[in-house]
Formats: C-alpha cells, structure tokens, sequence
C-alpha cells in the first residue's frame, strides 16, 4: 500500500499561531538552511525531498525530514535537530558513493525491498503501510538549526511518526558506525560526510561564519553539529505555500518536475531584478548624499 494514499501534506502550521509541538520521529516539511552535501554531491545531484538544486532561490529549501530533538533555543525560536530525507536525481548518483557514505544512508520503503540495507543496520526499515513515492534515504548525519516559532511547517495528516523503537535502532547504529565496528562492511574508521560551515543569516541578511566546506564526522560530539540560523523573509507569502505545494506535487510525481523548476526560475528572476532595483535606488541615494554641501 503506497503511504501517500493514508497520509498528506497539511497546511502550513506555525508554533507561534498554537500548532502542537513537534514529537520526536515526526515526518516533517521543513525549511532547512544550507546545503547538504554527501560525498562530493550536491545541487543536481543529491537532493532532500526535490528534484531540485538543494540552494535555489532563497537561503534556504524545503525538505522532508524526520524529527530527532528539539528544544527551546531563545525566547521565540527553539532548535530543531532532524535525519533529512534524501534521494539522488542521477540514477547512478547512490552507486558512485563510497562504503563509508553509503553507510550513513538508510533506504527508505519500498526502496528497501530491492535495495541493500547496510548490514550493520539489520533489517530494513519498516514504518507500517507507509511509504515514498519514490527512491529515498534516510540520512543518519543530522542537520541541527535555529528555527523561529512563528516559521511556517507542514507535517502529514494524519501525523506520521516514526516509532521510538526505530529511532532506537538508528541511534544504536550511529554507535556502532562512531565505534568503527560496521558488521564487516568496508571501510573502517569514523564515517565522514561533508557539512557546511557558513551559519546562514539571522533575519538582517546573509552573514558567513566560514568559507568553503568542512567534514563532519561521527567522532565529534553532540553539540559540536553545527546549528544554521535559518532566514525566509518570504515563507509567510502566498508565493511560499505555492511553492510548497509544487515541491510536493514533484516529490510524488516527476512530470511536475519541470513545472517547479519553471516556478522557481521566474522566483529567481524576480529576486534579481529587486535586487538591481534595489542597488540602483542605493547608488542614487549615495550620489545625492555625496553632492550634498557641507
């Protein structure tokens, strides 16, 4: 039974507006900043929840992901930490990936059935009747961020949650991934997988903390994953929920793919062209200010 059938995206919920807080395995649409990068791929190559660049048209994307902790961060903001939902837009794209990334990467139903589970994992997962409309992973590296209370969210109706005894398995596997013990597959060692540094703007524009990419690894502590300070100026707008709306219609179906990416190419029009408009504005702003007499 495909679980797109029981379950469906809702509509947008915002903590600040009363929505009920986030239980832990909870699967989520969620805006998370930065790009996340496995083993070299990125943008058209591997992607969370869309066929699509992971760093489109604004500081960040939405991505399915499953709940793993949350807690309060500031007055108005709390910190999410989740397991991203992947899948590669080249088919070839999971096969290229070495022994020590594809371990970090759990197929997801009904992928499992004719994909191999890393074996120091165990059986595949099984959430219920549930399942992806298409070839996805779990990651087992979580992305850790800032999110404001009143960030819009969707989560399934009915809510889908993934069961403690599963989360319970993928921490113990993070064990034995962090103990080097990988149950005879390849590779030994802490697992690597890339993460970037740069923390993304905190409501008054773009502001990096680093440069490049850096590594991750399963042998750093808990609260050395990096936190991003997630910015959407524009995720309230109707635009927003159009957008939504159009990465869930390409999540299940592909032939919506091309639509998407029409939709957000003219977004990114938009943003260039107020962009310009908006430097002009400054430049003739400056030009008067500098005639101005003393």
């Amino acid at each position: 039974m495909d679980g797109w059938m029981e379950h469906q995206l809702g509509p947008p919920l915002s903590l600040a507006d009363g929505a009920l807080n986030f239980s832990l395995g909870e699967y989520v649409l969620v805006r998370i900043p930065g790009r996340i990068q496995v083993n070299g791929q990125v943008d058209d190559e591997v992607t969370a929840g869309t066929a699509l660049p992971l760093t489109s048209n604004g500081t960040s994307t939405q991505h399915f992901a499953f709940i793993r902790q949350v807690t309060i961060h500031t007055p108005g903001s709390y910190l999410l930490e989740v397991y991203p939902v992947l899948f590669f837009t080249s088919s070839a794209g999971h096969s290229e990936l070495d022994d020590a990334t594809r371990a970090t990467l759990l197929p997801l139903p009904p992928l499992s059935l004719h994909h191999p589970t890393p074996e120091a994992f165990g059986p595949p997962l099984d959430l219920g009747t549930w399942s992806t409309s298409r070839d996805s992973w779990l990651s087992i590296v979580p992305r850790r961020f800032s999110m404001p209370t009143s960030r819009p969210f969707k989560r399934m109706n009915p809510p889908l949650v993934m069961p403690f005894s599963v989360l319970n398995r993928i921490e113990l596997y993070r064990e034995t991934l962090r103990s080097g013990d990988r149950g005879g597959q390849a590779t030994s060692g802490a697992t690597l997988v890339t993460s970037p540094p740069t923390i993304i703007g905190d409501g008054e524009g773009d502001k990096a903390a680093g440069a490049g990419l850096e590594q991750f690894s399963f042998e750093a502590a808990h609260d050395d994953i990096l936190v991003l300070e997630g910015v959407d100026e524009d995720a309230e707008g109707a635009d927003a929920t159009m957008r939504d709306e159009l990465i869930m219609l390409a999540h299940g179906d592909p032939m919506w793919t091309e639509e998407l990416r029409k939709y957000l190419q003219k977004e990114e029009e938009e943003r260039k062209r107020m962009q310009e408009e908006r430097a002009a504005r400054l430049a003739l702003w400056r030009d008067g200010v500098d005639v101005q007499p003393t």
